[in-house]
């Protein structure tokens, strides 16, 4: 099953028509194309046990909502009083999106690594390796052939039981989390005067102002983020705030939030077909990869629109 990780609905807020292409940019080998919102933001078979309870969530709680809330937001009516309660959509959105992300899919591959090897070393630390591995293979091994034999047997078995059911468990406790601690903010609406937000395939930016980090993949924790904020059309960004509330933003208030957003991907960021962000961006992450080669190896994307 493909399962988005970034929701069609929102993706196709940046497409240049009604289910259209909208470009695309891998930050890592800077190769841009156009994809229809369908093709981008998904993994297949992400979550391979218990996922059509998780698309039920996605769909019922956030996605089918979200046509309407959108229509509201762009025609600047969604803080009027009798339109509060569809907020909480646009926070369901946000919590879904930190839950279900490319982040926690990243962390959990290194748990399977980290974790793997651990085990394989409790095990072996209890159990004969031949034993160990007569209990996977049913047949004696000398125990130069079984040291990797069964480590590797025992980190299948352990990714086989993360797949089953962890995944799909952690995705769940997540936005379960995530509703709590959203819940005691009100949303501030960021409209962008000018310039247009991109979205990233880690669309909800945690940003770390004291350390200078932003998303949770480069170590910036939701307790310690002094921003949390997600751009929901190319002219709109929903941001946690201590109060409901409008904000217009200048040319250079945009290029600075998508700059986090870059900073903050996974590997693709999303475009307006139109916009020509595509070269800004690539021209500005080329001199970036330029600059951080002759410094010195960098784990973060920290080119941007200038």
């Amino acid at each position: 099953m493909n399962q988005h990780l970034v929701s069609r609905v929102l993706l196709n807020r940046w497409a240049d028509r009604k289910n259209g292409s909208i470009d695309v940019l891998n930050v890592d080998t800077l190769i841009d194309g156009a994809k229809p919102a369908a093709q981008l933001g998904s993994l297949e078979d992400l979550v391979k046990s218990g996922a059509e309870e998780l698309e039920h969530v996605w769909n019922n709680e956030v996605e089918k909502k979200l046509p309407h809330v959108f229509k509201l937001l762009d025609n600047d009516e969604l803080l009027k009083p009798m339109n509060s309660k569809y907020l909480n959509v646009l926070k369901n959105c946000m919590a879904l999106h930190w839950a279900r992300s490319f982040a926690v899919k990243t962390m959990c591959d290194q748990l399977k690594g980290h974790f793997g090897n651990k085990i394989a070393d409790q095990v072996l630390s209890k159990f004969s390796v031949q034993s160990v591995a007569r209990a996977f293979s049913g047949i004696y091994m000398p125990e130069l052939s079984a040291e990797q034999f069964t480590r590797d047997s025992i980190q299948r078995a352990f990714e086989k039981d993360l797949d089953q059911g962890f995944l799909r468990e952690q995705c769940q406790n997540n936005f379960v989390e995530a509703k709590k601690r959203i819940a005691s903010f009100d949303i501030e609406i960021g409209v962008a005067l000018k310039a247009e937000f991109v979205l990233g395939d880690c669309p909800v930016v945690t940003y770390d102002k004291d350390v200078d980090r932003a998303g949770v993949l480069f170590g910036a924790t939701w307790t310690d983020a002094n921003a949390i904020f997600m751009p929901v059309g190319p002219r709109h960004v929903i941001a946690l705030a201590k109060e409901n509330r409008r904000r217009e933003l200048s040319e250079s208030e945009v290029v600075s939030i998508n700059k986090l957003q870059i900073r903050a991907a996974f590997q693709e960021i999303y475009f307006r077909s139109n916009s020509d962000l595509g070269k800004v961006i690539t021209e500005a992450l080329r001199r970036s990869k330029e600059q951080s080669q002759d410094v010195g190896p960098s784990h973060n994307h920290d080119g941007g629109p200038e």
